[in-house]
């Protein structure tokens, strides 16, 4: 496939975009390199208007005194702690714990912020980040998977960065710099890491438009001036720390709380020892007096540790620095434990074959990086979650919804299969005692809520079923079901076995959300994206009386698979599960319109939404749960192709034809844009019907593809927002900035982006499991291909299928396992195997 790999001779990897390159590091793990910075610290990249075809324009970064960094950005992370390395060389860290707050915003130029070095000669001075008003000595950049690498060059001294979130669950980020002289005389010079604790808590706004985003920067940071702010030296530790003191009225911490009365210390510490606390010289970067005044009353505190070096030519000297947030009695055990440790590789997918581009499996790859760095930890639930990011989160501060935690559990089942069992407690921590119900999303400390719109969500339920059922029946952990796991709020004390809970989950179901008059489960006021209510003339009647074809669909798709996972435990709530999906199938086919499924009931006048429009959302559960087959699954696929699909460069349109007279404009959000989710199931059911066309748009949905069919969009190119602008929009291919959500403002993190493709990998090999065992039933157009994963190692190759299963206990597992899609073989037999936690020859479990 030409120009799937370096691509022709000068030219960039495929799907590289327009600020950098795609290649690979020295792990073997994919890496983006932005384009080189030049003299003056602006950097080189050719960004102009999307799509044009008359040369590049500049691309510059701009910050002032309300915004922070607003250069395009990078995810870092890891279990407890998450960062946003920014291409101006300038590292944000995030704090879930106690609700989301950012530790170091970037903001008064030269002082708050972090993750670079400032370097003094003599007289003169530099700093390896854009800032304005300073000598800037950056020329490279390197966003890796979990990390940020720069060099840096100036007066003859090369400085060499790495900014990493380290596996596992430490809320840290190490910082390790090598100063090398590259000169012919020996220098010396003063280097300090620069990171300061600038707490900025991202306080809960459910609507936010563009043009108060500053007011509510202002307004959450006036919350802070409430502290008092203790700055700490500990020489032992080599370490400098702000700790807050909250002011004498605030509730106590275990309280549940819209807001974080009790913010934990914000630390640097030097692992090798010998740096000493510096003083940051503001005179240094010509700040504005207003902006040093607000400096100055701001509740910053500058955590710069820095030291005198000489170096011989040639000469290099390595310091290690440690930056996090933790409780003062674990700063500590985590400055000692990171003194001899190194960080460890986080798993990873391995996805090649013969007819799969490298470009994709290095895509795959660093989709499985980027999920993994959207962990989220918070105290109160003991618990982490993947959060759904972008927008909603970094700007609007909602953590939600269980939904997007249900899609993100999917595809960590098969890469890390003990992460994804603590999602599922966190969702089990956050029902309802006495109503069974989810939240919709969550804020501050143990705070939940319904956001306004979302308080009668009808999904959420499906999707929880999907996600546990998912685990139980891949990893075979069947004795889930009998442990204990509190209820919403844990204060009251109750608490049930995870078997209890899912009946509680279905009984809110089946009472609470219960169906309609024709038979479907009704739609509230939330069945994943909304569009019943959106695009009614009567939004409550609908919320009361509507119903939705996508959770029936969903029904079809979960409730067995459900039903199979609690089989054993309670044989009579899986037959009362698999009678409610038969009744939705049933339900279902009422309404076929003759090319696809209609979207649902308006709950007034008979009216339906969707049978002169095809929404795309809808289409695919009827056919992964079996309810649309033969000559009805052909031609909805006929027409998802000719009407969703080929209009775009990209993706699919999830309506069409869009609406001309509503308050979305036509292609944009779920008016017809391109959204991560929907296609991720489109590809996967549509490989049930044709595995090469299926294939083929899968390809389509990918980021590389984005890239190329819109090289002047920066974001896309290695993450990017749950909705794309449609081809009907006059902005395809960018994102949408609407009253609710300003997406545009903050494009990037969307972990839909990142759990869709690789799920999508996951069920084209064709791993599926239920109650009776695991099907490996390839759908990918290749003979030959090797697929690794925690869970699962999956080789075809010259006729042969050969495989590791990796189960969470000792168990028997029935497989069956047939030849790829492309290949015509004998029937398959059925083989039965144990499996066991003995180690194999690599030193995990031995496997099957």
């Amino acid at each position: 496939m030409a120009g799937n790999n370096a691509g022709d001779e000068g030219m960039p990897p495929y799907g590289s975009g327009c600020l950098g390159q795609w290649t690979w590091d020295a792990r073997g793990m994919p890496a983006y390199d932005l384009h080189p910075w030049d003299d003056a610290g602006v950097a080189n990249e050719p960004l102009g208007e999307a799509g044009a075809e008359s040369g590049p324009g500049p691309f510059t970064i701009t910050m002032d005194e309300d915004d922070p960094d607003d250069s395009p950005g990078h995810l870092l992370g890891n279990d407890r702690i998450t960062a946003i390395a920014h291409t101006s060389g300038l590292v944000e860290a995030y704090d879930w714990s106690r609700g989301l707050r950012c530790l170091n915003r970037t903001r008064y130029l030269g002082h708050a912020g972090g993750g670079y070095v400032q370097v003094m000669v003599g007289e003169q001075v530099a700093v390896t980040a854009a800032l304005s008003g300073g000598a800037c000595a950056l020329k490279r950049v390197r966003f890796g998977a979990g990390y940020l690498e720069k060099t840096s060059e100036w007066e003859g001294l090369r400085i060499d960065e790495r900014v990493e979130a380290p596996h596992g669950d430490d809320p840290v980020l190490l910082h390790t710099v090598t100063v090398t002289n590259a000169g012919a005389t020996a220098i010396e010079a003063h280097v300090a890491a620069c990171w300061a604790a600038n707490v900025h808590p991202v306080i809960a706004i459910p609507v936010l438009p563009k043009r108060f985003i500053r007011a509510v920067a202002r307004w959450r940071a006036r919350f802070m001036r409430r502290f008092t702010v203790l700055p700490k030296w500990d020489d032992s530790l080599c370490c400098r720390s702000a700790h807050y003191r909250p002011p004498w009225r605030a509730p106590r911490p275990a309280k549940r709380t819209f807001r974080d009365w009790h913010p934990k210390p914000v630390f640097l510490a030097c692992l090798d020892g010998g740096a000493q606390p510096t003083t940051p010289d503001l005179t240094a970067w010509n700040i504005a007096p207003m902006v040093e005044e607000a400096f100055r009353r701001d509740p910053s505190v500058p955590l710069w540790l820095g030291q005198s070096i000489t170096l011989a030519p040639g000469e290099s000297r390595t310091f290690r620095f440690l930056f996090g947030t933790a409780s003062a009695s674990e700063i500590g055990p985590l400055v000692d434990r990171w003194r001899t440790a190194q960080p460890e590789r986080r798993p990873c997918v391995d996805f090649d074959g013969e007819g799969i581009p490298d470009w994709l499996g290095r895509e795959i790859a660093w989709h499985a990086a980027y999920l993994q760095a959207g962990v989220c930890y918070m105290d109160y639930f003991g618990a982490p979650i993947i959060d759904q990011g972008s927008a909603y989160s970094f700007l609007q501060g909602a953590t939600g919804a269980p939904r997007d935690f249900a899609l993100f559990i999917l595809p960590m089942v098969y890469l890390r299969s003990d992460l994804a069992k603590d999602m599922l407690r966190f969702l089990l921590r956050s029902q309802d005692a006495k109503k069974g119900k989810f939240p919709y999303a969550f804020t501050g400390h143990g705070v939940t809520s319904g956001a306004g719109a979302h308080s009668m969500s009808s999904d959420l339920d499906l999707f929880f079923f999907w996600a546990l059922s998912e685990y139980l029946n891949a990893t075979r952990d069947y004795a889930f079901l009998d442990e204990m796991e509190p209820y919403y709020p844990r204060e009251k004390g109750a608490q049930g076995t995870v078997l209890e809970h899912v009946r509680a989950a279905f009984r809110h179901l089946t009472t609470s959300v219960g169906t309609g008059r024709n038979g479907l489960l009704r739609c509230g006021t939330g069945d994943w994206n909304d569009v019943l209510c959106g695009f009614s003339w009567l939004p409550p009647v609908t919320a009361l009386r509507g119903e939705s074809t996508l959770n029936a669909g969903l029904a079809t798709v979960v409730l067995p698979a459900m039903a199979g996972a609690v089989e054993r435990a309670a044989p009579e709530l899986a037959e009362d599960m698999r009678a409610l999906a038969r009744q939705q199938a049933a339900a279902l086919e009422t309404q076929w319109t003759g090319g696809w499924v209609a979207r649902g009931t308006l709950g007034y006048l008979g009216k339906r939404l969707g049978v002169d429009r095809l929404f795309l959302d809808t289409q695919a559960f009827g056919v992964i749960g079996g309810v649309w087959t033969g000559e009805r699954r052909k031609r909805l696929f006929e027409n998802i192709r000719s009407r969703c699909v080929m209009p775009m460069k990209a993706g699919a349109r999830c309506l069409d034809p869009p609406y001309r007279a509503m308050h979305l404009k036509p292609g944009v959000d779920t008016n017809g844009g391109d959204w991560a989710a929907i296609n991720s199931w489109v590809a996967w059911a549509w490989s049930l019907e044709d595995p090469r066309a299926a294939w083929d748009f899968f390809l389509r949905t990918t980021m590389a593809a984005r890239a190329e069919a819109y090289p002047g969009t920066w974001y896309g190119v290695w993450s990017g927002p749950d909705a794309f602008n449609g081809c009907d929009h006059p902005e395809p291919g960018e994102t949408s900035n609407f009253v609710f959500t300003p997406m545009a403002e903050f494009p990037v993190f969307n972990m839909n982006r990142h759990s869709g493709p690789l799920l999508d990998v996951i069920k084209l090999a064709g791993i599926t499991a239920d109650g009776d065992g695991i099907t490996i039933d390839p759908k990918l157009p290749t003979d030959w291909f090797h697929l690794g994963l925690g869970l699962h190692d999956i080789t075809y190759h010259e006729g042969r299928a050969i495989g590791v299963y990796r189960p969470k206990r000792e168990t028997r597992v029935r497989f069956t396992v047939r030849p790829p899609a492309s290949v015509t073989a004998p029937p398959h037999r059925h083989r039965q195997h144990e499996a066991s936690d003995a180690p194999n020859r690599w030193g995990g479990p031995r496997g099957v």
